[in-house]
């Protein structure tokens, strides 16, 4: 009688349906239909959650720049090639499953990597990597508006207004024939003296805040400058993009270093975390935009 509940369990067992086989790429087809491709819909649910994959700065570059739809024909195009591959049975043969097992481990490890770094990268700790390698940012700028002429003759003109108390902005906006910085008032944004050439950076790093330069010509015309700021060091909050992929770099360099210190290291042993930005085996690199395919 003992052999009773193990038959009876053997035998629940036996009634039980198979599970499904995983089919590599399947995904819900959810949402408004897009295309329909071998009978099946290609969904906005789908697209949806392609796009959600892509970088943010991506995925609005791509928005910018009406791409959207070139995304959803390359899934339209790959979902027929997903399909295909799948009725030739490729999902089942040995070294493609073993090609897929592999790309599975490369997501997971692109994933936790990027998701440590981003931990990492505090505003707190991008100040700090600023502070240390403050000598990168020094750079003697001006800040500097202009108004452009055609003539000397009009340059002088415009200069004599200006030095009667005309308002520098105002006069830029009426006669400045730089169409671009006319509406701002002539403003054209922080200029590095390695960036000007010696006739117009002398002058105007000779001036003084708020000075009014007299014309000065180039192959544009004749320029009446005003300088509106200087400074020595580029400030932190206009450096954070360029910290940031600096930082994050020499991150994923120094977390995937603790890792492999940590994995090697024997039972018990504590690993104290390697300092953001310590030289380490290079990280992997983050995987293109996905373009994977439904079932």
């Amino acid at each position: 009688m003992r052999t009773l509940p193990m038959l009876l369990a053997l035998t629940f067992a036996a009634c039980q349906p198979a599970a499904p086989e995983r089919i590599p790429g399947d995904m819900p087809r959810d949402g408004a239909p897009l295309e329909t491709v071998n009978g099946k819909p290609v969904t906005q649910g789908m697209l949806d959650a392609l796009l959600g994959t892509i970088p943010e700065a991506t995925r609005k570059q791509l928005e910018e720049a009406g791409q959207i739809d070139r995304v959803k024909e390359e899934l339209i195009t790959t979902d027929a090639l997903y399909q295909e591959a799948l009725a030739k049975n490729l999902h089942k043969d040995a070294k493609v499953q073993t090609q897929l097992l592999m790309a599975e481990r490369t997501v997971l490890v692109n994933h936790l990597v990027r998701t440590e770094v981003e931990a990492r990268t505090t505003d707190e700790a991008m100040k700090k990597w600023y502070d240390e390698h403050l000598v990168q940012f020094r750079n003697e700028q001006v800040q500097a508006a202009h108004i452009l002429l055609k003539t000397e003759e009009e340059a002088k003109a415009v200069k004599a207004e200006l030095d009667g108390g005309a308002d520098f902005g105002a006069v830029a906006a009426a006669k400045s024939q730089d169409t671009k910085t006319a509406p701002t008032g002539g403003v054209i944004g922080w200029l590095g003296k390695r960036e000007l050439p010696p006739t117009l950076s002398q002058p105007l790093y000779a001036a003084e805040k708020g000075a009014v330069l007299d014309p000065i010509q180039s192959p544009s015309g004749w320029h009446v400058f005003k300088v509106m700021d200087k400074r020595e060091v580029v400030p932190f909050e206009e450096t954070k993009d360029q910290i940031k992929g600096k930082m994050q770099s020499e991150i994923a360099e120094a977390y995937v270093k603790e890792i492999v210190e940590k994995s090697k290291a024997p039972a018990g042993a504590t690993v104290t975390p390697a300092a953001d930005g310590a030289a380490a085996p290079a990280a992997p690199a983050a995987p293109a935009a996905p373009t994977t395919p439904a079932h």
